[in-house]
Protein backbone atom coordinates (compact mmCIF):
# COMPACT_ATOMS: atom_id res chain seq x y z
CA UNK A 1 0.00 0.00 0.00
CA UNK A 2 1.07 3.53 -0.82
CA UNK A 3 2.45 5.67 2.12
CA UNK A 4 3.26 9.30 2.89
CA UNK A 5 4.81 11.22 5.59
CA UNK A 6 2.42 11.70 8.06
CA UNK A 7 2.59 15.65 7.30
CA UNK A 8 5.93 17.09 7.45
CA UNK A 9 5.47 18.76 10.47
CA UNK A 10 5.63 15.13 12.12
CA UNK A 11 9.30 14.28 10.18
CA UNK A 12 11.40 14.52 13.47
CA UNK A 13 9.24 12.54 15.71
CA UNK A 14 8.11 9.12 16.95
CA UNK A 15 5.15 9.38 18.82
CA UNK A 16 4.27 7.67 21.64
CA UNK A 17 1.62 6.90 24.00
CA UNK A 18 0.04 10.61 23.52
CA UNK A 19 3.83 11.96 23.48
CA UNK A 20 6.54 13.37 21.41
CA UNK A 21 10.08 11.97 21.55
CA UNK A 22 12.97 13.33 19.05
CA UNK A 23 13.79 11.41 16.28
CA UNK A 24 15.57 11.35 13.55
CA UNK A 25 13.31 9.37 11.07
CA UNK A 26 10.48 10.28 9.34
CA UNK A 27 6.99 8.74 10.42
CA UNK A 28 5.11 6.67 7.47
CA UNK A 29 1.56 5.76 7.90
CA UNK A 30 0.07 4.17 5.11
CA UNK A 31 -2.44 6.34 2.88
CA UNK A 32 -6.12 4.76 3.23
CA UNK A 33 -9.57 6.17 3.48
CA UNK A 34 -10.81 4.37 6.52
CA UNK A 35 -9.00 6.90 8.61
CA UNK A 36 -9.13 11.06 8.94
CA UNK A 37 -6.64 12.84 10.39
CA UNK A 38 -7.52 15.90 12.37
CA UNK A 39 -4.66 18.13 13.57
CA UNK A 40 -6.56 20.09 16.86
CA UNK A 41 -4.82 23.28 18.07
CA UNK A 42 -5.21 25.38 20.73
CA UNK A 43 -4.99 29.28 19.35
CA UNK A 44 -1.95 31.37 20.15
CA UNK A 45 -2.04 33.56 23.31
CA UNK A 46 -5.01 36.36 23.54
CA UNK A 47 -4.84 39.38 25.40
CA UNK A 48 -7.14 37.56 28.19
CA UNK A 49 -4.49 35.06 28.61
CA UNK A 50 -1.64 38.05 29.26
CA UNK A 51 -4.34 39.52 31.16
CA UNK A 52 -5.05 36.41 33.30
CA UNK A 53 -1.53 35.92 34.06
CA UNK A 54 -1.35 39.43 35.47
CA UNK A 55 -4.45 39.11 37.90
CA UNK A 56 -2.56 35.85 39.69
CA UNK A 57 1.10 37.47 39.91
CA UNK A 58 -0.40 41.10 41.70
CA UNK A 59 -3.19 38.73 43.58
CA UNK A 60 -5.91 40.28 42.05
CA UNK A 61 -9.41 39.01 42.53
CA UNK A 62 -9.82 36.54 39.70
CA UNK A 63 -12.52 36.97 36.79
CA UNK A 64 -15.06 34.20 35.40
CA UNK A 65 -13.86 33.09 32.00
CA UNK A 66 -15.28 31.44 28.89
CA UNK A 67 -15.55 31.90 25.64
CA UNK A 68 -15.15 35.57 25.65
CA UNK A 69 -15.34 35.24 21.72
CA UNK A 70 -14.21 39.35 21.34
CA UNK A 71 -11.25 39.05 22.94
CA UNK A 72 -8.05 39.33 20.06
CA UNK A 73 -4.22 37.77 19.89
CA UNK A 74 -1.84 39.69 21.66
CA UNK A 75 1.54 40.85 19.79
CA UNK A 76 3.07 37.32 20.98
CA UNK A 77 0.11 34.93 19.60
CA UNK A 78 0.40 37.03 16.58
CA UNK A 79 4.48 36.13 16.15
CA UNK A 80 2.93 32.30 17.57
CA UNK A 81 0.59 31.75 14.71
CA UNK A 82 2.82 33.56 12.21
CA UNK A 83 5.87 30.93 13.79
CA UNK A 84 3.43 27.88 13.62
CA UNK A 85 2.11 29.26 9.83
CA UNK A 86 6.41 28.95 8.96
CA UNK A 87 6.46 25.42 10.31
CA UNK A 88 3.44 23.85 8.45
CA UNK A 89 4.12 25.28 5.59
CA UNK A 90 3.90 22.60 2.74
CA UNK A 91 1.90 20.15 4.52
CA UNK A 92 -1.01 19.84 2.73
CA UNK A 93 -4.20 19.90 4.12
CA UNK A 94 -7.83 19.25 2.97
CA UNK A 95 -9.88 21.73 5.46
CA UNK A 96 -9.16 24.28 7.27
CA UNK A 97 -11.69 25.53 10.14
CA UNK A 98 -11.29 27.23 13.33
CA UNK A 99 -14.25 28.27 15.98
CA UNK A 100 -15.65 31.87 15.45
CA UNK A 101 -14.17 33.39 18.27
CA UNK A 102 -11.77 36.03 17.22
CA UNK A 103 -8.58 34.70 18.80
CA UNK A 104 -9.09 31.05 16.74
CA UNK A 105 -9.80 32.81 13.41
CA UNK A 106 -6.87 35.23 13.68
CA UNK A 107 -4.66 32.48 14.29
CA UNK A 108 -5.98 29.96 11.19
CA UNK A 109 -5.67 33.36 9.11
CA UNK A 110 -2.50 33.81 9.85
CA UNK A 111 -0.74 30.49 9.63
CA UNK A 112 -2.48 30.48 6.26
CA UNK A 113 -1.12 33.43 5.42
CA UNK A 114 2.37 32.32 6.75
CA UNK A 115 1.78 28.86 4.52
CA UNK A 116 1.11 30.85 1.32
CA UNK A 117 -2.48 30.36 1.00
CA UNK A 118 -4.36 33.08 2.60
CA UNK A 119 -5.22 34.46 -0.99
CA UNK A 120 -6.16 30.62 -2.26
CA UNK A 121 -8.25 29.06 0.91
CA UNK A 122 -11.01 30.18 2.29
CA UNK A 123 -11.38 28.67 6.23
CA UNK A 124 -14.80 27.53 7.85
CA UNK A 125 -15.79 28.78 10.80
CA UNK A 126 -17.58 26.94 13.50
CA UNK A 127 -19.47 28.17 16.71
CA UNK A 128 -19.36 24.85 18.02
CA UNK A 129 -15.78 24.27 18.29
CA UNK A 130 -15.54 27.70 20.77
CA UNK A 131 -14.31 27.77 24.34
CA UNK A 132 -16.93 26.79 27.28
CA UNK A 133 -19.06 29.51 27.78
CA UNK A 134 -19.98 30.87 31.24
CA UNK A 135 -23.07 33.32 30.16
CA UNK A 136 -23.73 35.86 32.09
CA UNK A 137 -21.02 34.79 34.47
CA UNK A 138 -18.14 35.56 31.88
CA UNK A 139 -15.77 38.83 33.48
CA UNK A 140 -17.44 38.84 36.49
CA UNK A 141 -15.72 38.09 39.96
CA UNK A 142 -15.80 33.95 40.72
CA UNK A 143 -16.42 35.68 44.54
CA UNK A 144 -19.88 37.19 43.06
CA UNK A 145 -21.11 34.33 41.12
CA UNK A 146 -19.50 30.80 42.91
CA UNK A 147 -18.62 31.95 46.24
CA UNK A 148 -15.61 33.41 48.37
CA UNK A 149 -15.04 29.76 48.82
CA UNK A 150 -14.95 28.28 45.50
CA UNK A 151 -12.63 30.44 43.36
CA UNK A 152 -11.33 27.67 41.51
CA UNK A 153 -14.70 25.85 40.62
CA UNK A 154 -14.98 27.22 37.24
CA UNK A 155 -12.10 24.84 36.13
CA UNK A 156 -13.94 21.32 37.43
CA UNK A 157 -15.88 18.91 36.05
CA UNK A 158 -19.29 20.75 36.02
CA UNK A 159 -19.61 19.86 40.27
CA UNK A 160 -20.92 23.10 42.26
CA UNK A 161 -21.47 22.41 45.64
CA UNK A 162 -24.88 20.78 45.99
CA UNK A 163 -25.43 21.44 41.94
CA UNK A 164 -25.40 18.61 39.67
CA UNK A 165 -25.69 19.98 36.31
CA UNK A 166 -24.95 23.67 34.99
CA UNK A 167 -28.50 25.20 32.47
CA UNK A 168 -28.36 22.88 29.44
CA UNK A 169 -28.64 19.49 31.04
CA UNK A 170 -31.74 17.62 31.75
CA UNK A 171 -31.51 17.46 35.86
CA UNK A 172 -30.47 20.91 36.28
CA UNK A 173 -33.33 22.91 38.16
CA UNK A 174 -30.48 24.81 40.33
CA UNK A 175 -29.25 27.90 38.38
CA UNK A 176 -31.72 30.37 36.40
CA UNK A 177 -31.53 29.13 32.83
CA UNK A 178 -30.72 33.17 31.81
CA UNK A 179 -26.73 32.40 32.94
CA UNK A 180 -27.40 29.99 29.89
CA UNK A 181 -23.48 28.51 30.70
CA UNK A 182 -22.28 25.26 29.67
CA UNK A 183 -20.87 22.17 31.89
CA UNK A 184 -17.84 20.60 30.76
CA UNK A 185 -19.70 17.28 29.49
CA UNK A 186 -21.96 19.62 27.42
CA UNK A 187 -18.51 21.41 25.99
CA UNK A 188 -17.16 18.08 25.53
CA UNK A 189 -20.38 16.37 23.73
CA UNK A 190 -20.83 19.31 21.57
CA UNK A 191 -16.90 18.83 20.65
CA UNK A 192 -16.88 15.23 19.99
CA UNK A 193 -20.22 15.82 17.97
CA UNK A 194 -18.46 18.06 15.46
CA UNK A 195 -15.64 16.79 15.37
CA UNK A 196 -17.05 13.59 14.16
CA UNK A 197 -19.36 15.56 11.53
CA UNK A 198 -15.95 16.75 10.43
CA UNK A 199 -13.77 13.24 9.80
CA UNK A 200 -17.09 11.71 8.52
CA UNK A 201 -17.78 14.71 6.03
CA UNK A 202 -16.97 13.38 1.83
CA UNK A 203 -14.51 16.01 1.63
CA UNK A 204 -12.54 15.12 4.72
CA UNK A 205 -12.50 10.80 4.66
CA UNK A 206 -8.85 10.04 4.70
CA UNK A 207 -7.22 13.45 4.82
CA UNK A 208 -6.08 15.86 6.94
CA UNK A 209 -7.44 18.81 8.62
CA UNK A 210 -6.69 21.36 10.13
CA UNK A 211 -8.64 22.87 13.11
CA UNK A 212 -8.16 25.45 15.43
CA UNK A 213 -9.97 25.22 18.79
CA UNK A 214 -9.76 26.44 22.33
CA UNK A 215 -8.03 25.37 25.48
CA UNK A 216 -10.65 24.16 27.91
CA UNK A 217 -12.82 23.00 25.66
CA UNK A 218 -10.23 20.37 23.80
CA UNK A 219 -9.07 19.08 27.55
CA UNK A 220 -13.07 18.16 28.15
CA UNK A 221 -13.28 16.50 24.69
CA UNK A 222 -9.97 14.19 25.16
CA UNK A 223 -10.93 13.44 28.42
CA UNK A 224 -14.58 12.39 26.93
CA UNK A 225 -13.68 10.13 24.48
CA UNK A 226 -10.40 8.56 26.00
CA UNK A 227 -11.29 7.56 29.45
CA UNK A 228 -8.79 5.19 30.06
CA UNK A 229 -6.03 6.90 28.98
CA UNK A 230 -6.92 10.40 30.14
CA UNK A 231 -8.61 11.07 33.74
CA UNK A 232 -9.92 14.63 35.44
CA UNK A 233 -8.92 15.69 38.70
CA UNK A 234 -11.77 17.77 39.51
CA UNK A 235 -10.21 19.52 42.57
CA UNK A 236 -7.85 21.43 40.16
CA UNK A 237 -9.39 20.82 37.20
CA UNK A 238 -6.72 19.16 35.29
CA UNK A 239 -6.59 16.09 32.87
CA UNK A 240 -3.77 14.28 33.59
CA UNK A 241 -2.22 11.08 31.80
CA UNK A 242 -3.11 7.73 33.53
CA UNK A 243 0.02 6.01 32.25
CA UNK A 244 2.50 8.38 33.70
CA UNK A 245 0.52 10.63 35.86
CA UNK A 246 1.78 13.86 33.88
CA UNK A 247 -0.82 16.68 33.56
CA UNK A 248 -2.10 17.31 29.78
CA UNK A 249 -1.39 20.80 29.45
CA UNK A 250 -2.57 22.17 25.90
CA UNK A 251 -0.25 25.31 25.62
CA UNK A 252 -1.29 28.26 22.54
CA UNK A 253 -0.56 26.93 19.25
CA UNK A 254 -0.15 22.88 20.84
CA UNK A 255 -1.35 21.03 18.73
CA UNK A 256 -3.06 17.21 18.77
CA UNK A 257 -3.34 14.94 15.99
CA UNK A 258 -6.55 12.63 16.47
CA UNK A 259 -6.96 9.40 14.36
CA UNK A 260 -10.64 8.71 13.42
CA UNK A 261 -11.55 5.03 12.88
CA UNK A 262 -14.46 5.00 10.08
CA UNK A 263 -14.53 0.72 9.96
CA UNK A 264 -14.91 0.79 13.77
CA UNK A 265 -16.35 4.59 13.91
CA UNK A 266 -14.48 5.55 16.65
CA UNK A 267 -11.73 7.36 17.67
CA UNK A 268 -8.36 5.75 17.52
CA UNK A 269 -5.57 7.39 18.73
CA UNK A 270 -3.96 10.44 19.67
CA UNK A 271 -0.71 12.54 20.28
CA UNK A 272 0.53 15.62 21.24
CA UNK A 273 2.83 18.09 19.36
CA UNK A 274 4.02 20.69 22.02
CA UNK A 275 4.63 24.10 20.03
CA UNK A 276 8.31 24.05 19.66
CA UNK A 277 9.95 26.03 17.27
CA UNK A 278 13.26 23.61 17.25
CA UNK A 279 10.61 20.58 16.98
CA UNK A 280 8.27 21.48 14.58
CA UNK A 281 10.01 22.23 11.29
CA UNK A 282 10.08 20.93 8.08
CA UNK A 283 13.47 18.25 6.94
Amino acid sequence: MKAIHYLAVLCFFSLVSGHAIASSEPVDIPVRADSTFIYLIRHAESEENIAARERKKTGAPPLVGGALSHVKLSETGREQAARLGVQLKGATFVRYISSTAERAKSTLQICLDKMGLGAKITPEHMESLEEQSKGSWEGRLVSETYGENNSNIADTWGHIPGITHLPGDIADQSIPTEIKSESPKMVAARMNQTLIDIARADNSRGGHIMVVSHGNAMKFFMHSVFPEKLKFNGNHGTVYNTEDGEQLRIDNTDMIVLTYDHIQEEWSSWERLPANTDQLRLP
